[in-house]
């Protein structure tokens, strides 16, 4: 393989590792890749180049900091928000109506934040992939744009077209991968491309292709599609040599789009490419398309869209057209109704078994060059994914990050059975619709055998019958004495109990598994903690998640010395009104010893046990182990 392609390689991860923000494994990396490089080659230019190449992919990728007070421009629209500019400070700008160019005066300043869930979308982590780490707490708008591409995107918002919003300006419901790709315009500029190339040959079609873009990016925002396609039909017009077109898309392409390292606009064609300098059949190489055309589906959108699979290359032309005929106002209902990424679609979720089924499958593909073989692992992968839903060995505890309120899933081995406690609603966001129902389906959850409604509290049981409407629940429990139907302990402790007010009357669940014992409070106070140590013996619970969000009318001293758990876990909403978690119960978990995990700082908290091996991991990425 050619030595500056192994370069740009180990550039491409430099660029993937400090968008991610993983400056540990940065540093590792790029130690381990220079002496490589010393021990590899004699020559020390691919030494210097790598060095000098890695320190500019960081110092691209360093957050500028908080941003100063002044003018900013815009330079992104979406749907409810905008992307601005003061030098190298962005900020996000909350203004559903702004439109390029436009500019506003920014006073203040507040972090990103936004809630934490895995499988889901977390906004804040897509906006810190983009360097961009705070919103506009007081703007205001100082003047309109008149540019070209303000006037035509308040144009074609009016007319309010999901297809041309979706192309033109990535304002798209659902991101799919026809909309990642950017297939309208980079299929419509290579079908332009070829036209030029018959008649005038690849000196001509190179350049022109090129001017035809950068006029193009004169009235609309620069895809990244776009972007990509400037380099590769530069770095062709250059030389034919496909091992420099990708050296120059893996070193250009991370530079100029920040966080573009695995973007699929960059790793599909760059796969796809490598795949056709293999000297496989046609065949083969269809396959190996398919193959890594799942994957991707999976990894980055967490399904299977046979539709796109099967019809890519038909339907992409389709599109074309039809870009190219709204761009000149001609209309197609026919193709219109078109189905991308909505039809034929099944919901998956990339597992640890999965993915190293699949990479031991793609494995086998680079390295045998017969059919019969590629078929049998190909086919293997795939009965892998499907089986590996219910092939599941571990006990998992989801708690759930929604903000100020309460939702944690239940999962017995082998989705032998689910049980939630508490469906938790906010008065600003649908919980159920945009969280809850999500995650049920990421992890494969068609029926719950159990839901827990610990208290009639908005915040605990507000979503119950809305979630009831979208997937089977075996029992609703809201009475204390109502038992669990799963075949491991599950109680509710203190069912007779003398209870003050709502928050008393919570269902307190005590439940065990693989020698991990649980304990859930609802929004139980001090009182009800009192009689709990009366009644039972509580000095075992490895896993508490303390009542009322950590407020300083639950989680006693007393109570937390008697439970003593090794994991406290908190429910809890950032800058809630109520001030919780309380000064004093993180003062007494602290003097206790007690490791401490809060939704509003960690994002959900994953438990998960088999036998004596008992783990957790958290959104914000926090790992680690219970003691047995």
């Amino acid at each position: 393989m050619n030595r500056w392609l192994i370069v740009s390689l180990c550039g491409w991860a430099v660029s993937y590792l400090a968008s991610r923000k993983a400056y540990v494994f940065l540093l590792f990396f790029c130690l381990f890749a220079l002496l490589y490089f010393s021990l590899r080659f004699s020559s020390r230019r691919y030494s210097l180049f790598f060095l000098v190449f890695s320190c500019a992919l960081t110092l691209h990728n360093l957050p500028a900091g908080e941003p100063p007070d002044g003018l900013y421009t815009v330079y992104e629209v979406k749907k409810e928000y905008c992307l601005a500019r003061n030098g190298r400070h962005l900020v996000v700008i909350y203004e559903p109506d702004a439109a390029y160019h436009d500019r506003f005066e920014v006073r203040s300043f507040q972090k990103i934040t936004s809630l934490k869930n895995l499988s889901l979308f977390s906004f804040q982590e897509h906006m810190e992939r983009k360097n961009v780490s705070w919103a506009a707490a007081s703007h205001q708008k100082v003047s309109g744009s008149g540019s070209r591409k303000a006037r035509l995107y308040r144009k074609i918002r009016e007319q309010d077209d999901p297809f041309l919003l979706s192309s033109l300006y990535r304002i798209h419901t659902e991101d799919t991968l026809f909309s990642s790709l950017g297939v309208p315009q980079v299929t419509l500029f290579s079908m332009i491309e070829r036209f030029i190339r018959r008649r005038k040959g690849n000196g001509w079609s190179r350049p022109a292709s090129i001017a035809i873009v950068l006029l193009y990016a004169l009235f609309f925002p620069f895809h990244p599609a776009c972007i990509r396609f400037v380099l590769v039909q530069f770095s062709k017009w250059m030389s034919p040599d496909w091992q420099l077109s990708m050296i120059v898309q893996m070193t250009a392409y991370p530079l100029l789009v920040p966080g573009g390292a695995d973007d699929l606009v960059l790793i599909v064609p760059m796969l796809f490419t490598w795949i056709a300098q293999k000297g496989w059949t046609a065949r083969q190489e269809r396959i190996a398309r398919l193959l890594f055309l799942v994957l991707l589906q999976i990894v980055f959108f967490s399904k299977i869209d046979l539709v796109s699979l099967f019809l890519f290359s038909c339907l992409k032309t389709l599109y074309a057209f039809l870009f190219a005929g709204k761009l000149l106002g001609l209309s197609f209902p026919f193709l219109e109704q078109l189905p991308a990424g909505n039809f034929l679609v099944f919901d998956t979720h990339p597992g640890l078994l999965f993915k190293g089924a699949f990479c031991v499958a793609i494995a086998a593909l680079l390295v045998t060059p017969r059919f019969r073989k590629i078929a049998a692992y190909s086919f293997m992968s795939l009965v892998v994914l499907f089986a590996s839903i219910y092939c599941d060995p571990f006990f998992h505890v989801y708690m759930l990050d929604i903000g100020q309120g309460d939702c944690t899933l239940i999962v017995e081995p082998f989705k032998k059975s689910a049980v939630m406690i508490d469906a938790g609603q906010n008065l600003y966001r649908d919980n159920v619709e945009q969280i809850i129902v999500p995650f049920l389906r990421s992890r494969h959850i068609g029926e719950l055998t159990a839901l827990i409604a610990t208290h009639d509290d908005f915040d605990h049981s507000g979503g119950v019958e809305s979630l009831a409407q979208h997937i089977p629940i075996g029992q609703v429990i809201t009475k204390r004495n109502e038992p669990v139907d799963v075949d491991y302990p599950f109680y509710s402790l203190a069912p007779e109990r003398q209870a003050k007010d709502e928050n008393d009357e919570s269902i307190v669940s005590y439940f065990s598994y693989d020698g991990t014992d649980y304990l859930w409070m609802g929004d139980a106070g001090i009182d009800v903690e009192k009689q709990l140590l009366e009644q039972y013996d509580l000095s075992g619970v490895d896993v508490l998640k303390l009542g009322h969000h950590g407020s300083g009318t639950s989680s006693s001293f007393g109570f937390l010395m008697e439970t003593d758990p090794q994991l406290a876990l908190i429910s809890v909403g950032k800058n809630n009104r109520y001030k919780h978690p309380h000064a004093q119960v993180l003062d007494s978990l602290a003097e206790l010893r007690i490791d401490t995990l809060m939704t509003k700082e960690d994002g959900m908290v994953h438990l998960f046990s088999w036998n004596s091996i008992r783990l957790f991991e958290t959104a914000s990425g926090k790992i680690g182990f219970l003691k047995s």
